[in-house]
């Protein structure tokens, strides 16, 4: 008896620090939410009245489980948008936000960093039009997406050694198998483009549908330009588009303002440009009217290019005035940074990335923020692949990853 009486008293203790650890947990949520924005006010005649989301269960961890009520008109995206001040207030290293039916999120206490785990590869795709590329996963574990076909032009920048080339293996790869895009590009190093220029017979035959249609499509899409020997050329894969973009427009058909990607006449042409502060210096070095003519059709191909279902993917190391300038930023639907030691440059991109511009200096490889439509600015991991599992699955080797 005397032990029960003693297993019950502490039963009771655990009880009640547990009910006491709740309300704590209660209290601090509506204090964070208050510092957070996350709010709704109501001015009334005795003065103002605030609001906050409700928590209205809660399991005790680690890690720690919070079903929150939202307020009327707020979403999840609302309350991921301020995580990062979420976590940081309830003492948490991160935070994840899960829709639980029509009013409710799911908010989990991540005692560590939820992006330390390396991410493993995805598997190539079929079509950028029906199945959207991916660039990683989230905190909240969700996959990250890059919508080629609905989105506008991508500028990518990341100090070396930040896992921006990787990022490029990784998205690339998925590219290879897609009947509906051709990859093409400036790369004064060679690598990202050079394993798309094999001879034709180390490739997989292209799905029936891919073959040349028939008929007159215009000028062709020109292969990457590689390496540094020729720096005309660099210049010259720049105009080619250009002309392919010309033709496309001049032959869209009545009642369309942009080309049909789904039609194997005209499929999206991802452009990407490796390095382009590299090149850039390449063309100053043997001729400063080259590089201001690289600009200039850089400049069409960001304005005009959507409609024409070109694409831009610029990679750089900072993306400085000097080599984006706004009138081409401005352009670009997607903007993601790997580590950056500039608070500038990483604002440039992301104007909106306060909150997470000093931690993101100290970035482990693989890490990025990203600014898109229609989401708030959502921080990432993209995949681990290296050069030489990238260069066999672009030639045809490509193996069983997911």
């Amino acid at each position: 008896m005397n032990r029960l009486t003693a297993q019950g008293r502490a039963d009771h203790a655990e009880e009640m620090a547990g009910a006491a650890e709740v309300d704590q947990l209660v209290e601090r949520w509506r204090r964070v939410c208050e510092g957070s924005d996350l709010i709704q006010r109501i001015d009334t005649v005795t003065g103002p009245t605030i609001t906050t989301p409700q928590i209205v269960d809660v399991t005790l961890g680690p890690p720690s489980v919070l079903v929150v009520k939202l307020l009327p008109g707020q979403l999840r995206m609302d309350v991921t948008a301020v995580a990062r001040r979420l976590a940081e207030g309830m003492g948490a290293a991160a935070i994840r936000v899960e829709q639980r039916g029509h009013h409710h999120v799911v908010v989990t206490l991540l005692r560590e960093d939820p992006l330390a785990e390396l991410v493993a590869p995805f598997r190539p795709i079929r079509s950028v039009v029906d199945t959207p590329p991916a660039l990683g996963l989230s905190e909240s574990g969700d996959v990250v997406l890059l919508d080629l076909a609905r989105g506008a032009h991508v500028v990518w920048q990341g100090s070396s050694g930040s896992g921006k080339s990787m990022a490029g293996y990784a998205l690339l790869a998925q590219l290879r198998t897609a009947a509906d895009v051709i990859v093409t590009g400036s790369d004064p190093t060679g690598l990202l483009l050079g394993p798309w220029t094999v001879e034709p017979d180390r490739l997989p035959p292209p799905p029936e549908w891919a073959e040349e249609p028939p008929g007159d499509t215009g000028p062709p899409v020109p292969p990457p330009a590689l390496g540094t020997a020729d720096h005309q050329a660099h210049v010259t894969v720049l105009a080619d588009l250009v002309d392919v973009m010309d033709y496309r427009i001049a032959h869209l058909p009545l009642g369309r303002d942009s080309v049909d990607l789904t039609d194997p006449a005209t499929p999206l042409v991802l452009v990407v440009l490796e390095e382009w502060a590299g090149t850039l210096r390449l063309l100053e070095h043997h001729d400063k009217k080259a590089k201001e003519t690289a600009r200039s059709l850089l400049s069409r191909l960001a304005s005009e290019g959507r409609k024409a279902g070109i694409r831009l993917l610029i990679m750089v190391q900072r993306a400085d005035v000097a080599l984006v300038d706004g009138y081409t930023r401005a352009q670009a639907s997607h903007r993601v940074s790997w580590r950056i030691d500039s608070t500038e440059g990483l604002r440039m991109l992301h104007p909106d990335a306060s909150d997470a511009t000093t931690d993101h200096a100290t970035a482990v490889a693989g890490v990025a923020l990203l600014t898109c439509p229609g989401q708030p600015l959502t921080r990432f991991r993209s995949p681990y692949l290296d050069y030489a599992a990238y260069v066999q699955a672009i030639t045809g080797g490509q193996g069983d990853r997911q």
